[in-house]
């Protein structure tokens, strides 16, 4: 991921000007423009911006400075470690829990390591929670040793539609800091970028709403999260999983080598 972000930022024309290592603290409206302040080097500068994009993810300091009225999707906090394999492991696993979490768990092969990862409510269990999980996939056989690598991060969960806040006037919110990410399964990679490019194409037509043709131009993305609520029951109640699983409905055979 690391790499990846790095080469995102190496692709951005020389004639932006980047600041790294910056903390955004607040940004003051003016009459035709914002005051954005943000820390660096322990000192607070600041900076005259016709507009500003929030896309700094679930929990986005710009969109609770500037909008904390806005509704927010449930949160979450996603807890993972990276084991050492022997094994040629080739399939992902996803684990429904309701003891662990009433969203999912994961187990995803990376070349010689494997990460266990899973998506918990916030509170003082949620590493118990993780344990836990571990310890019932012992029990199916998996083996851990000693983790390579861990990480935490915030994880929205957008439940309604008005959850998804896409900003006001020249303040616009992409990505996770719109709440733009998938119900069902948490990818938010596509959603990110989708909404980057629709709000780009947004501003550089230079229609007389940019808001509004931003959010024509993610409709989709908002149908696309509503669709998946709709079928988030489907996936999370075992009952109903296990008749679908068993129909073989919209599954994937395996390719033959």
């Amino acid at each position: 991921r690391e790499k990846f972000d790095r080469w995102l930022v190496s692709i951005i024309p020389s004639s932006v000007k980047i600041e790294t290592e910056s903390k955004f603290k607040t940004a003051e409206k003016n009459e035709n423009n914002y005051t954005v302040i943000y820390s660096k080097d322990g000192q607070d500068k600041s900076v005259q911006t016709r507009m500003i994009v929030g896309a700094d993810g679930a929990f986005s300091r710009v969109r609770r400075q500037i909008f904390p009225y806005a509704e927010s999707a449930v949160q979450y906090i996603t807890i993972q470690e990276w084991f050492k394999t022997s094994e040629n492991m080739s399939s992902f696993y996803a684990v429904f829990d309701k003891e662990i979490t009433d969203f999912y768990s994961w187990i995803i092969p990376e070349g010689d390591l494997f990460l266990v990862g899973t998506a918990v409510r916030p509170g003082k269990n949620a590493v118990e929670k993780f344990n836990l999980l571990k310890s019932k996939l012992e029990k199916k056989g998996f083996s851990f040793g000693v983790p390579v690598k861990k990480s935490g991060a915030f994880l929205l969960r957008p439940v309604k539609n008005c959850q998804i806040f896409t900003g006001y006037e020249r303040v616009f919110l992409i990505g996770e800091a719109a709440g733009l990410i998938s119900p069902s399964s948490a990818e938010g990679f596509s959603y990110a970028f989708k909404s980057a490019i629709a709000l780009a194409e947004a501003i550089n037509s230079r229609p007389a709403n940019t808001h509004k043709k931003y959010n024509k131009n993610i409709r989709s993305l908002r149908l696309n999260i509503f669709i998946k609520n709709m079928k988030s029951p489907l996936m999370y109640n075992k009952f109903l999983r296990n008749i679908i699983l068993k129909t073989g409905f919209m599954s994937i055979k395996p390719m033959e080598k």
